[in-house]
């Protein structure tokens, strides 16, 4: 018997109600270099001298950015925009 849509909105609900879920979810998609720049915070733990971003996921998403963001992201939009083409072979009413 599958689960009623109220049953299953409410286990996606509770799966993270903690900022610390969020944080852990969040940091199993991670690989490569970004995941390297969190592991020592990770497998160092002591206990009690977690990280700010260890619970708090505004926290994280700023660590994350701040360090794997855009530098630029005003001038990565221009050189996007300044660049933009239409593909060989398509036409004008596609992209209106």
């Amino acid at each position: 018997m599958s689960p009623t849509p109220s049953t299953a909105r409410t286990r996606k609900n509770s799966a993270f109600r903690s900022d610390a879920r969020k944080v852990g979810f969040a940091l199993s998609f991670l690989k490569g270099i970004a995941l390297a720049w969190f592991e020592p915070d990770l497998l160092d733990a002591i206990p009690g001298a977690d990280p700010a971003w260890a619970d708090d996921y505004s926290e994280f998403v700023i660590e994350l950015t701040t360090n794997f963001g855009p530098h630029d992201p005003v001038g990565d939009a221009e050189h996007q925009l300044d660049n933009l083409s239409m593909k060989d072979g398509s036409r004008i009413n596609k992209y209106i």
